[in-house]
């Protein structure tokens, strides 16, 4: 307690005040808050696109209304833990869900066409890890990065966590699009808060749905760093109204 005593009252009130500062930018050892719940501050939005994203009660939010758009970190990332939580909040429709193959294919019936289920459907989105600028300047949509390694977001039978760009590459060894497919669904009922936990480690990725592991595999061909994006897919053709995507709580501790 003497030392206590011996410290300068303004060091003690610095102390404090960095402590405060750390405890604000950080969520846990190690983890960095990606969004400040009030402004888009550290990401790029296509200009096109900045009217359908929001920021409202600490949420960043894309209303489904506009062109499909990428969102974009401002910093590039190496091997990194992400986490963040997401839902898709439209009221769904009826929407027929092609099927796939544990290797990644589409199930074909007897007479060639694709096989589908009927599904409820509030949208399409995803998180895209390592979007390396592939050519000068800016596409309008924010696509003119690397986009194979996107974490869906979707209504599909098989689950979010899915990696298409991955899954349906077949110059891709077997045991990488096999490792695309969610081991299991484990996303939560249309209009709920999900959460991703998603660890790159140079090529290798684990992806974490609501506490349980639904992805572990390999993306060959990933660029070594990359910016870290947030998608809202271009409204399909059958789409009867637009469907919102939001995120929340977007932290990354970088490994």
């Amino acid at each position: 307690m003497r030392y206590i005593r011996k410290i300068p009252t303004g060091v003690i009130f610095l102390s404090i005040l960095c402590i405060t500062i750390i405890t604000c930018t950080k969520k846990g050892d190690g983890f960095v808050s990606l969004f400040d719940g009030k402004t888009s501050n550290g990401w790029v939005i296509p200009e096109k696109c900045i009217p359908y994203w929001k920021v409202i009660d600490g949420v960043i939010e894309n209303d489904g209304k506009g062109p499909g758009s990428l969102i974009w970190t401002e910093k590039e990332y190496k091997d990194f833990i992400f986490k963040v939580d997401w839902r898709q909040t439209g009221e769904p429709h009826e929407y027929l869900s092609p099927v796939y193959n544990y290797n990644g294919d589409r199930v074909i019936d007897e007479n060639g066409n694709q096989v589908r289920n009927e599904v409820l459907s509030a949208g399409d989105s995803g998180v895209f890890l390592r979007g390396k600028e592939l050519e000068e300047g800016s596409s309008e949509q924010g696509f003119n990065r690397f986009t194979k390694a996107q974490i869906n977001i979707w209504s599909n039978p098989m689950g979010s966590g899915q990696i298409h760009g991955y899954m349906v590459d077949k110059e891709m060894p077997p045991e990488v699009r096999r490792g695309a497919i969610p081991f299991k669904r484990t996303d939560k009922p249309l209009s709920e808060w999900n959460t991703f936990v998603i660890t790159l480690k140079g090529e290798f990725v684990t992806v974490v749905l609501n506490g349980e592991t639904v992805v572990e595999t390999r993306l060959p061909g990933l660029p070594e760093t990359g910016a870290i994006g947030l998608q809202q897919h271009s409204p399909s053709k059958n789409a009867v109204r637009p469907y919102p995507i939001q995120f929340r709580n977007i932290f990354i501790e970088e490994l």
